[in-house]
């Protein structure tokens, strides 16, 4: 009986003991705050990818966060589904620019001169007005052209 005291009193005291505390008012202990790590996919840098094309700010992003834990291959194929996306509207513009080009390099020095001083005074509308006696394909945008050369020539 004497075990049965002993173990009924040590069975009491263990309980009382997790149930109190030294201080009875003492608030319970916050939870320390986690860093959480993003883990990114391959949707996530092929996101990043769009969101550059769109701004025009094209460049390699393959160190970026949203794309540096993908493979060299991973990443490679994130840009092409992009740059596949746009296909039609990148090779437009390159042809568009090649025959900017033509029109340019068909210019007198004297008016290729003419053209970057009336930008510098003027518009690109108003110098498209100007190209479009030059360009007889009336679905050229003459104003682009302008501002292309503007930006690429003068």
């Amino acid at each position: 009986m004497r075990h049965t005291t002993t173990a009924i009193l040590l069975t009491v005291g263990l309980a009382l003991a997790g149930c109190t505390s030294g201080s009875a008012s003492k608030p319970a202990a916050k939870p320390k705050a986690t860093h959480t790590v993003t883990t990114y996919t391959f949707d996530d840098c092929k996101a990043l990818l769009e969101k550059h094309y769109q701004a025009g700010n094209v460049h390699d992003a393959e160190a970026e966060p949203e794309c540096r834990g993908l493979t060299h291959g991973q990443y490679t194929e994130a840009v092409k589904a992009v740059v596949m996306g746009h296909k039609d509207e990148i090779v437009a513009d390159a042809k568009a620019k090649v025959m900017y080009d033509q029109v340019w390099d068909s210019l007198g020095t004297a008016d290729q001169q003419s053209v970057c001083d009336t930008m510098d005074t003027s518009s690109p509308e108003a110098v498209g007005a100007m190209l479009d006696g030059m360009v007889d394909d009336p679905s050229v945008d003459t104003t682009k052209m302008a501002q292309y050369f503007y930006d690429e020539k003068c």
